[in-house]
């Protein structure tokens, strides 16, 4: 039997560990940086995402996944099936000094079959230039937001004042993440090889 390609990556997040899995299973701050999706951190649980189909390539713009295992806050592993690709996607999260060191496998991708050949290509690239970066930025936002809500109950204690302008309540996730059009899209780029190593994020937004 052929060995089936994969996708490795992994990222450094100046973030603890809660948090950044806080960002992989929520559903609203998961679509905020990858797709629209019903998602529940629960195993067993079927859910999809959802994106621009590519009929040429036999997509149907869905991605139908399954909740395969999960423990809080280190590992959670879903099956991916788009298309033709019939994948999983495992995500690994390790302490690393204040931050979290992120890894991502996503395997299964037949080296028979060009169009998973090409999507392996092409997501390789999207996972590491694209996605990560759009989640680091949303931790950064959640991040600031709950800052500003430290500030603003020391100051409610202490009876400081505080500039209006400079402080911006946390609302819920849901309410905070507005809803993405069906042009939120699975990880997709230029570059990528069999292995792929992510460098800190510099630009990019979820496709």
């Amino acid at each position: 039997m052929t060995e089936r390609l994969a996708i490795r990556l992994d990222e450094f997040l100046a973030h603890p560990p809660e948090r950044v899995w806080a960002a992989l299973t929520d559903s609203a701050l998961l679509a905020s940086w990858l797709m629209p999706n019903d998602f529940r951190p629960v195993a067993g649980h079927e859910f999809t995402f959802t994106t621009t189909p590519v009929p040429a390539g036999g997509f149907d713009g869905v991605i139908r996944c399954r909740v395969l295992d999960l423990d809080p806050p280190r590992r959670l592993r879903i099956s991916w099936h788009g298309g033709p690709l019939e994948s999983t996607v495992t995500w690994r999260l390790e302490p690393e000094g204040a931050g979290t060191r992120l890894f991502l496998d996503h395997e299964g991708f037949d080296p028979d079959d060009p169009r998973q050949v090409l999507g392996h290509k092409t997501m390789g690239s999207g996972w590491a230039g694209k996605v990560l970066p759009a989640l680091a930025r949303v931790l950064e936002r959640s991040a600031g937001q709950a800052g500003s809500a430290a500030r603003l109950i020391a100051a409610s204690v202490t009876g400081m004042p505080v500039r209006a302008a400079s402080i911006r309540l946390p609302i819920s996730a849901s309410a905070s993440s507005p809803k993405r059009s069906r042009k939120n899209a699975m990880p997709s780029g230029r570059k990528s090889q069999d292995s792929v190593t992510s460098v800190p994020p510099s630009a990019g937004r979820n496709v």
